[in-house]
Protein backbone atom coordinates (compact mmCIF):
# COMPACT_ATOMS: atom_id res chain seq x y z
CA UNK A 1 0.00 0.00 0.00
CA UNK A 2 1.09 3.33 -0.76
CA UNK A 3 0.89 6.18 1.84
CA UNK A 4 -2.93 7.28 0.28
CA UNK A 5 -4.09 3.46 0.69
CA UNK A 6 -2.40 3.24 4.52
CA UNK A 7 -4.20 6.63 5.17
CA UNK A 8 -7.50 5.18 4.04
CA UNK A 9 -7.64 2.01 5.47
CA UNK A 10 -7.02 3.71 8.91
CA UNK A 11 -9.18 5.58 8.72
CA UNK A 12 -12.19 3.22 8.04
CA UNK A 13 -10.40 0.91 10.68
CA UNK A 14 -11.17 3.74 13.16
CA UNK A 15 -15.01 4.04 11.51
CA UNK A 16 -15.56 0.72 12.28
CA UNK A 17 -13.78 0.57 15.57
CA UNK A 18 -16.07 3.68 16.62
CA UNK A 19 -19.14 1.43 15.72
CA UNK A 20 -17.82 -1.73 17.57
CA UNK A 21 -17.42 1.25 20.66
CA UNK A 22 -20.92 1.89 20.69
CA UNK A 23 -20.41 5.37 19.76
CA UNK A 24 -22.87 7.77 18.95
CA UNK A 25 -24.83 8.20 15.29
CA UNK A 26 -23.74 11.74 14.96
CA UNK A 27 -19.48 10.91 16.14
CA UNK A 28 -20.03 8.07 13.81
CA UNK A 29 -21.57 9.64 11.00
CA UNK A 30 -19.09 12.43 10.98
CA UNK A 31 -15.95 9.56 10.97
CA UNK A 32 -18.27 8.09 7.67
CA UNK A 33 -18.46 11.99 5.84
CA UNK A 34 -14.40 11.56 6.78
CA UNK A 35 -13.90 8.58 5.39
CA UNK A 36 -15.81 9.49 2.47
CA UNK A 37 -13.92 12.45 1.99
CA UNK A 38 -10.89 10.56 1.36
CA UNK A 39 -11.93 7.99 -1.09
CA UNK A 40 -10.44 8.46 -4.15
CA UNK A 41 -12.34 7.21 -7.50
CA UNK A 42 -10.01 4.46 -8.11
CA UNK A 43 -8.88 2.64 -5.32
CA UNK A 44 -7.71 -1.45 -4.85
CA UNK A 45 -10.50 -3.92 -4.96
CA UNK A 46 -9.71 -4.97 -0.93
CA UNK A 47 -9.88 -1.44 -0.09
CA UNK A 48 -13.00 -1.03 -1.66
CA UNK A 49 -14.93 -4.22 -0.34
CA UNK A 50 -13.58 -3.27 3.49
CA UNK A 51 -14.91 0.38 2.48
CA UNK A 52 -18.21 -1.53 1.36
CA UNK A 53 -18.47 -3.87 4.39
CA UNK A 54 -18.28 -1.23 6.72
CA UNK A 55 -20.98 0.97 5.29
CA UNK A 56 -22.95 -2.31 5.30
CA UNK A 57 -22.24 -2.94 8.86
CA UNK A 58 -23.12 0.84 9.90
CA UNK A 59 -26.37 0.81 7.86
CA UNK A 60 -27.62 -2.49 9.75
CA UNK A 61 -26.19 -1.23 13.16
CA UNK A 62 -26.91 2.69 13.13
CA UNK A 63 -29.84 2.86 11.02
CA UNK A 64 -31.88 -0.69 11.57
CA UNK A 65 -32.33 -1.52 8.07
CA UNK A 66 -33.39 -5.01 9.39
CA UNK A 67 -35.63 -3.47 11.78
CA UNK A 68 -37.69 -1.75 8.70
CA UNK A 69 -38.12 -5.59 7.17
CA UNK A 70 -41.09 -7.66 6.69
CA UNK A 71 -40.47 -10.47 10.00
CA UNK A 72 -40.27 -13.27 7.04
CA UNK A 73 -37.31 -11.67 5.03
CA UNK A 74 -35.92 -10.33 8.06
CA UNK A 75 -35.57 -14.22 9.05
CA UNK A 76 -34.37 -14.70 5.41
CA UNK A 77 -31.35 -11.89 5.72
CA UNK A 78 -30.27 -12.49 9.22
CA UNK A 79 -27.89 -15.41 8.43
CA UNK A 80 -26.38 -13.35 5.52
CA UNK A 81 -26.07 -10.53 7.56
CA UNK A 82 -23.92 -12.45 10.07
CA UNK A 83 -21.73 -13.97 7.43
CA UNK A 84 -21.30 -9.97 6.20
CA UNK A 85 -20.07 -9.31 9.92
CA UNK A 86 -17.72 -12.17 10.40
CA UNK A 87 -16.35 -11.05 6.70
CA UNK A 88 -15.90 -7.55 7.90
CA UNK A 89 -14.34 -8.57 10.70
CA UNK A 90 -11.57 -10.45 9.24
CA UNK A 91 -10.96 -8.30 6.64
CA UNK A 92 -10.75 -5.07 9.14
CA UNK A 93 -8.08 -6.98 11.20
CA UNK A 94 -6.59 -8.46 8.53
CA UNK A 95 -5.88 -5.42 6.77
CA UNK A 96 -4.47 -3.13 9.99
CA UNK A 97 -2.21 -6.21 10.72
CA UNK A 98 -0.83 -5.29 7.21
CA UNK A 99 -0.92 -1.67 7.57
CA UNK A 100 1.18 -2.65 11.51
CA UNK A 101 3.91 -4.80 9.30
CA UNK A 102 4.36 -2.01 6.46
CA UNK A 103 5.01 -0.04 9.65
CA UNK A 104 7.22 -1.91 11.19
CA UNK A 105 5.22 -2.99 14.04
CA UNK A 106 5.21 -6.34 13.70
CA UNK A 107 4.15 -7.73 17.34
CA UNK A 108 1.18 -5.18 16.55
CA UNK A 109 0.78 -7.18 13.12
CA UNK A 110 0.51 -11.07 14.96
CA UNK A 111 -1.90 -9.56 16.94
CA UNK A 112 -4.09 -8.40 14.23
CA UNK A 113 -3.77 -11.37 12.38
CA UNK A 114 -4.28 -13.44 15.07
CA UNK A 115 -7.64 -11.49 16.00
CA UNK A 116 -8.63 -12.04 12.12
CA UNK A 117 -8.35 -15.68 12.31
CA UNK A 118 -10.81 -16.11 14.70
CA UNK A 119 -13.25 -14.92 11.78
CA UNK A 120 -11.80 -17.19 9.66
CA UNK A 121 -14.64 -19.31 9.09
CA UNK A 122 -16.40 -19.19 5.71
CA UNK A 123 -13.04 -17.43 4.40
CA UNK A 124 -12.39 -18.92 1.21
CA UNK A 125 -9.13 -20.82 0.48
CA UNK A 126 -7.33 -18.49 -1.53
CA UNK A 127 -7.86 -15.64 1.32
CA UNK A 128 -6.60 -18.41 3.91
CA UNK A 129 -3.41 -19.24 1.86
CA UNK A 130 -2.70 -15.30 1.51
CA UNK A 131 -3.41 -14.75 5.51
CA UNK A 132 -0.87 -17.43 6.35
CA UNK A 133 1.50 -16.34 4.48
CA UNK A 134 1.55 -12.67 5.36
CA UNK A 135 1.49 -13.77 9.07
CA UNK A 136 4.64 -16.15 8.25
CA UNK A 137 6.16 -13.04 6.90
CA UNK A 138 5.64 -10.94 10.61
CA UNK A 139 6.96 -13.86 12.69
CA UNK A 140 10.09 -13.87 10.23
CA UNK A 141 10.64 -10.48 10.59
CA UNK A 142 10.80 -10.71 14.20
CA UNK A 143 13.54 -14.05 13.08
CA UNK A 144 11.33 -16.19 14.60
CA UNK A 145 11.70 -19.05 12.15
CA UNK A 146 9.85 -21.46 13.85
CA UNK A 147 6.68 -19.85 13.60
CA UNK A 148 7.25 -18.57 10.67
CA UNK A 149 7.81 -22.26 9.28
CA UNK A 150 4.27 -23.00 11.01
CA UNK A 151 2.28 -20.66 9.21
CA UNK A 152 4.16 -21.00 5.59
CA UNK A 153 3.41 -24.90 5.70
CA UNK A 154 -0.27 -24.14 6.39
CA UNK A 155 -0.81 -22.05 3.76
CA UNK A 156 0.84 -24.74 1.45
CA UNK A 157 -1.80 -27.45 2.86
CA UNK A 158 -4.17 -25.94 0.47
CA UNK A 159 -4.24 -27.43 -3.30
CA UNK A 160 -4.49 -23.91 -4.92
CA UNK A 161 -1.07 -22.50 -2.98
CA UNK A 162 1.39 -22.73 -5.93
CA UNK A 163 -0.69 -20.25 -8.62
CA UNK A 164 -2.14 -18.02 -5.55
CA UNK A 165 1.38 -17.43 -4.11
CA UNK A 166 3.41 -16.95 -7.38
CA UNK A 167 1.45 -14.08 -8.71
CA UNK A 168 2.24 -10.35 -7.36
CA UNK A 169 -0.38 -10.20 -4.30
CA UNK A 170 0.28 -6.90 -3.18
CA UNK A 171 0.84 -7.49 0.47
CA UNK A 172 5.15 -7.53 -0.23
CA UNK A 173 5.58 -7.15 -3.75
CA UNK A 174 8.56 -5.83 -3.33
CA UNK A 175 9.91 -8.78 -1.95
CA UNK A 176 8.18 -10.79 -4.56
CA UNK A 177 9.02 -13.38 -1.96
CA UNK A 178 6.33 -16.54 -1.66
CA UNK A 179 5.61 -18.87 1.01
CA UNK A 180 7.02 -21.83 -0.83
CA UNK A 181 10.05 -20.31 -0.96
CA UNK A 182 10.10 -19.17 2.84
CA UNK A 183 8.98 -22.42 4.12
CA UNK A 184 11.90 -24.38 2.62
CA UNK A 185 14.30 -21.70 3.92
CA UNK A 186 12.79 -21.87 7.59
CA UNK A 187 12.88 -25.74 7.20
CA UNK A 188 16.52 -26.23 6.20
CA UNK A 189 17.04 -23.84 9.26
CA UNK A 190 15.15 -26.41 11.62
CA UNK A 191 16.83 -29.06 10.49
CA UNK A 192 20.32 -27.04 10.91
CA UNK A 193 19.30 -26.64 14.42
CA UNK A 194 18.47 -29.91 15.10
CA UNK A 195 22.02 -31.49 13.63
CA UNK A 196 23.48 -29.48 15.95
CA UNK A 197 21.96 -30.62 18.92
CA UNK A 198 22.83 -34.38 17.86
CA UNK A 199 26.00 -36.01 19.31
CA UNK A 200 29.06 -36.80 16.69
CA UNK A 201 31.83 -38.35 16.89
CA UNK A 202 33.61 -37.61 13.18
CA UNK A 203 35.74 -34.80 12.47
CA UNK A 204 33.52 -35.02 9.23
CA UNK A 205 30.11 -34.57 11.31
CA UNK A 206 31.22 -31.42 13.22
CA UNK A 207 32.72 -29.84 10.51
CA UNK A 208 29.23 -30.00 9.06
CA UNK A 209 27.57 -28.34 12.06
CA UNK A 210 29.88 -25.94 12.20
CA UNK A 211 29.25 -24.74 8.18
CA UNK A 212 25.33 -25.22 9.76
CA UNK A 213 26.03 -22.68 12.44
CA UNK A 214 27.76 -19.88 10.46
CA UNK A 215 24.94 -20.26 7.94
CA UNK A 216 22.05 -19.85 10.11
CA UNK A 217 24.43 -16.70 12.19
CA UNK A 218 24.74 -14.82 8.60
CA UNK A 219 20.86 -15.52 7.47
CA UNK A 220 19.41 -14.13 11.05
Amino acid sequence: MNHKEQTIVQSIGEWYESMIQGRELREVHQMKLDVERRLPHEMQSTIKMYYELVLFYYNITYHRVLDQTVPKVKQELNPMVDETKRAVSFLHHTLIGKLNHEQGNYHSAIDSYHRAEEYMHGIGEEKKVLFYNHLGQSYLELNNSYQADVYFRRAMSFSSKESILREDIGFYSERKTTAFNQGKKTSHQQRAIQSKRTKVTSFKKSSIIRLNDRSLSNGS
